[in-house]
């Protein structure tokens, strides 16, 4: 909003130098300056140019979740990915649509590239009771189990629209519904992104990132390259306007 592009390197914060040593000191200072003004200071490769950019700190909500009601008194929620507003938004949207009469829903995560994990486990904490909704294992195949606590408001028939975009988080969360027995999954095969990666800084002020572990389904089952299967494969057509996968989860949902 301030005019800050993609590819601009940040150099200096309010006149100090800012390396990658000092991420975290600066990330702390940007948020302690929240509903006040700060001088970024950065270097636009394509032009060669330094520039000061005055910018206004402010807590970006962005909005994850939408929705309506379908046939059928269907409910529909598309999640466009997972960041910490996204839980609440979908519990505000859920609950919009069940005082509106919604006795199914589906949840759509088509090109959901994921996000952070504790959104996701917050979504399934709200719609699931005391069950598995994923694993992770390390190299040493130590195994740390993730289970849901009291919850489970999710007690009509559901369906998860997935394509072969949805990934990472995204897939833990269809997972989650399809081996809890929870969610029938309509759309093609996930991405498959599984892992968990950790970022190491050097000395230098490079970094590395590394593999460090890796998520399993409920069920144990590997998503990192494999994706997941849906129960009822159905395939958009390029360049149509037509839903066919949506239009086959209000199929499946009639039979419910």
């Amino acid at each position: 909003k301030a005019g800050i592009k993609i590819n601009d390197l940040i150099t200096k914060i309010d006149g100090k130098e800012y390396s990658s040593m000092k991420a975290d000191e600066y990330e702390k200072y940007i948020q302690d300056k929240e509903n006040q003004d700060i001088t970024v200071t950065i270097y636009r490769e394509e032009t060669g140019e330094t520039m000061d950019i005055q910018v206004e700190v402010k807590d970006n909500v962005k909005p994850t979740i939408s929705g309506s009601m379908l046939e059928n008194n269907t409910g529909y929620i598309r999640i466009d990915s997972f960041i910490n507003p996204t839980c609440q938004q979908f519990k505000e949207k859920y609950e919009e649509l069940k005082a509106s009469g919604m006795k199914k829903i589906i949840i759509d995560v088509r090109d959901n590239p994921g996000g952070y994990i504790n959104s996701v486990s917050g979504i399934l904490d709200y719609l699931i009771s005391n069950k598995v909704i994923y694993s992770i294992k390390d190299s040493k195949g130590n195994e740390r189990v993730y289970k849901t606590e009291e919850g489970g408001v999710l007690d009509i028939p559901c369906i998860v629209l997935a394509n072969e975009s949805s990934a990472s988080s995204s897939e833990l969360f269809t997972a989650a519904l399809k081996d809890n027995g929870l969610a029938k999954v309509v759309g093609v095969k996930t991405f498959g992104k599984g892992i968990v990666q950790t970022t190491f800084r050097l000395m230098d002020g490079s970094a590395v990132k590394l593999t460090t572990e890796q998520y399993f389904s409920p069920n144990g089952d590997v998503i990192h390259q494999k994706g997941i299967e849906p129960d009822y494969e159905v395939a958009n057509e390029k360049d149509s306007s037509d839903d066919i996968q949506l239009k086959k989860a209000l199929e499946v949902l009639e039979g419910e």
